[in-house]
């Protein structure tokens, strides 16, 4: 089995990270069909090896820079990702970890349940205490 593929100590710019993240996930003739499948494979790969080519006007908008960065997150490759927390002067960050996102969404879940379950109760005293309010004793 091959060894990991490990980020560069140092990337000129987000191109040449996003290039690195792209060895690391295969490669470009790898890459750029997952990004593109309607294209033949070979084209694919050229466009993205334009797109990651400073002298080129081609470039991937943020929605696929995005994508590449969330691949790179699922191979365990954060080299391009700690590139822009650098260049942008944030601190480092670590993913999040998949049983905690679990156990987050569960709860969020759990509660929204709970808020529907009182939402008919709460509705009715809302309607009883209008009627309530619009009665008055005649004098």
């Amino acid at each position: 089995m091959n060894a990991p593929h490990q980020p560069k100590l140092h990337y000129d710019d987000l191109d040449d990270a996003l290039s690195d993240l792209v060895q690391a996930l295969g490669g470009f003739k790898k890459v750029g069909p997952r990004l593109w499948p309607g294209l033949p494979q070979d084209d694919a790969a050229q466009r993205l090896r334009h797109c990651l080519n400073k002298s080129r006007r081609e470039k991937l908008d943020h929605h696929e820079t995005v994508q590449l960065l969330g691949w790179g997150r699922e191979l365990d490759f954060h080299g391009a990702k700690h590139f822009v927390d650098d260049a942008t002067g944030y601190e480092r960050s670590t993913p999040l970890n998949p049983k905690d996102q679990e156990l987050k969404a569960v709860a969020a879940v759990q509660a929204a349940a709970e808020a529907l379950k009182a939402a008919p109760a709460a509705l009715e005293r809302s309607h009883v205490m209008q009627q309530a309010g619009g009665l008055r004793a005649i004098k």
